[in-house]
């Protein structure tokens, strides 16, 4: 079983925590995946040890989240560089793997 973590980058749009709830309530019902965590402040957040639970959100807040705007897990501009050599990547994945992160779903410019 795997986990996935998701992010928000970029500026906020009516549907972002719509997608963030699709996202949670989906990973939840996969019998393929064990907790569902968030990106506090995009990957730049991550890259700074900041993320959260997702998993653990009641029902009722849920549904809060799907109809609220802005972005709940907060925003970054930061933009991952174009060298693949670039020691960000390393740093991502041995915190991916570390997680046992299957995948990431990151919504971004």
């Amino acid at each position: 079983m795997k986990n996935i973590i998701v992010g928000q980058s970029g500026g906020p749009t009516a549907v972002i925590n719509a997608s963030l709830y699709g996202v949670v309530t989906e990973g939840l019902k996969s019998s393929g995946v064990g907790t569902v965590y968030g990106m506090v402040n995009g990957i730049e957040g991550f890259l700074g040890g900041h993320y959260m639970d997702l998993s653990g959100l009641s029902a009722e807040d849920l549904e809060v989240l799907r109809l609220t705007p802005a972005a709940y897990l907060g925003s970054c501009r930061y933009k991952l560089p174009e060298d693949p050599h670039s020691p960000v990547y390393p740093t991502l994945f041995q915190k991916f793997e570390r997680m046992d992160i299957g995948a990431l779903l990151h919504r971004g410019k």
